[in-house]
């Protein structure tokens, strides 16, 4: 009886060790799936921008015009240009501060 036992703990220790195996070989696989790469976008249409222009002074004092940003501008490569540093998608709503 004694050596049933004996025998169907180290059975037990040895499917315990096989199973701890195949989780870590499996988590591995599960990662190099995962991995993440740069995947080219389309640009989305650029909406139209109006510039508001503020009436004339009626002291005679000299109006500065209002510089114009555009909200979207193309990548540079695989990065953000350097005046719009924020990545966003647009179908998800999710964005990425740097």
């Amino acid at each position: 009886m004694r050596r049933w036992l004996t025998r169907l703990l180290g059975a037990g220790v040895v499917a315990g060790a096989l199973y701890a195996l195949w989780r870590v070989l499996d988590e591995r696989s599960r990662a190099s799936e995962l991995t993440w790469t740069a995947q080219p976008f389309p640009s989305p249409p650029k909406p139209e921008i109006r510039a508001s222009v503020p009436p004339p002074a009626e002291s005679g004092a000299v109006v500065e015009p209002v510089e114009v940003v555009e909200p979207w501008v193309d990548p540079d490569g695989d990065a953000c240009p350097a005046t719009h540093p924020v990545k966003a998608k647009l179908k998800s709503a999710i964005y990425h501060e740097p």
